[in-house]
Formats: C-alpha cells, sequence, structure tokens
C-alpha cells in the first residue's frame, strides 16, 4: 500500500473531531521552552532596569549593554512577545507588568528569583528531569548533599527548596502551576 492509498484509508476510516479545548496553553508550554531563559537572560543584564530609565532604539540599547544588533533584537522580541516590553516608534519601553516586578528599584521586584534560578537552570532542562524521573533520584544540586556543595550554593539550595516547598504546601489559584511544582518538586528530591 503506497503512503497515498495509506492516507486516503486512514481518513476514510478515522472520523476527524473537532478539539474540546483550546490549543492556546499547549503553545503556552511549547514556546516557554524559548520564552523563559530569554527572560532569565534579560534580567541578568539588567535590560528592565537600563528601560525603566526611559524608551531605547534598538541602537541604543546595543550601546548601552555592549550587544550586536541581531541577538538583541531576538531577545527583545521574546521579551516583547510575552508581554515585558512593547516597541512603538521604534522604541522599547517596559510595560506596567515589567515595572512592576522586573525592575530592581520597584517594591514588588521579582527579578531576584530569577537570579536564584540563573546559575541551575541546567537542572531544569529535559534530559534532567527524564533522568530524575527515570532513575528515581535527584538531580544536580537537589541530589548534592549540602556538605559537598559550594558555601555559596548551599544557601542557595536551602532557599530553593525553601520556595518549593511554600509553593507545593500552599496552592493557590493558579492550579496548574501548583500541580507542575509538586510534580517537579517530588522529581527533584
Amino acid at each position: 500500500m503506497s503512503i497515498n492509498q495509506g492516507v486516503r484509508y486512514m481518513a476514510k476510516r478515522t472520523a476527524i473531531r473537532a478539539p474540546r479545548m483550546d490549543d492556546r496553553p499547549i503553545f503556552d508550554v511549547m514556546l516557554a521552552i524559548w520564552g523563559y531563559p530569554a527572560v532569565l537572560v534579560a534580567n541578568k543584564m539588567r535590560l528592565f532596569d537600563l528601560l525603566a530609565e526611559r524608551a531605547l532604539t534598538i541602537e541604543e540599547i546595543c550601546a548601552a549593554k555592549g550587544m550586536a544588533r541581531r541577538p538583541a533584537q531576538a531577545l527583545l522580541s521574546v521579551c516583547s512577545s510575552l508581554g515585558l516590553m512593547s516597541l512603538q516608534g521604534g522604541r522599547y519601553s517596559l510595560t506596567a507588568l515589567s515595572e512592576d516586578y522586573l525592575v530592581s528599584s520597584s517594591p514588588t521586584y521579582y527579578g531576584w528569583f530569577f537570579d536564584a534560578w540563573f546559575p541551575i537552570i541546567p537542572v531544569w532542562s529535559p534530559e534532567s528531569l527524564l533522568k530524575a524521573v527515570m532513575t528515581d533520584s535527584p538531580q544536580g544540586p537537589f541530589g548534592d548533599p549540602p556538605a559537598r556543595l559550594p558555601r555559596g550554593m548551599r544557601s542557595r539550595q536551602r532557599i530553593l527548596l525553601g520556595l518549593c516547598t511554600v509553593q507545593v504546601s500552599r496552592p493557590h489559584s493558579h492550579g496548574q502551576n501548583w500541580l507542575i511544582s509538586q510534580a517537579i518538586a517530588r522529581c527533584l528530591t
């Protein structure tokens, strides 16, 4: 049977029904693979603090941060697509969300959390998570006894494990976040 014959056969035998749910959550998961690291990098580079001063062109951002145009465009585009920046009249500016949570002078600054995750992001790779699930063993700093970790990493481990415990033990209105945190915490601890 040829491929075309197989497709026609399957089309006759399989009724295709319309999906019952919107596919946006699936695309949000798939695209977060690129978005999350980009936000970590933008935060590490203090792009949000730079744009808090005033709206800037891409050339001004590149000059201020010593970046080439192509990677700057990619980083700014991802942050804009996530609703963290806005491009108007050729100038990038922060959205209210970024002004509230990603500018270090804000009383509601949340970028410290990204800074804490930056050194251990490899632990959250698909390969690391797969290994944790398949071997039933914690990965990265979560798997090492604290005595064997460098001094700075021991305190980070306590902070991050404390955050995971709070997240998992106190479910909030974002049920999906709680379920994901619970599943990951079980794999990593």
